[in-house]
């Protein structure tokens, strides 16, 4: 593994692969989320599901920037690391 070589324990490197993985995965999937939740919360009945998920794409980027697209990012980086502590506590 990555950080066997670097003095630690092999449960500490899967630890630190398995925080990797879940910080990576979050931050890429962060803005399919945020377009997702804000697609359903739209009480909108004017337009279809596939204008939907473009109109939302644009608006959101007019109204926050990219920014907007990561917005929550906080908490679900929070609960990407719960992996770890179950695997430790079990």
């Amino acid at each position: 593994m990555l950080y066997e070589g670097k003095g630690l324990k092999k449960m500490d490197s899967v630890a630190l692969a398995s925080i990797e993985a879940g910080v990576i995965a979050t931050v890429v999937t962060q803005p399919m989320w945020v377009i997702k939740t804000r697609m359903l919360l739209n009480v909108n009945k004017n337009i279809s599901e596939y204008q939907n998920c473009k109109n939302q794409t644009i608006e959101i980027y007019r109204q926050h920037g990219l920014k907007g697209f990561l917005k929550g990012l906080q908490l679900s980086l929070v609960l990407a690391t719960t992996g770890v502590v179950q695997m430790y506590l079990y």
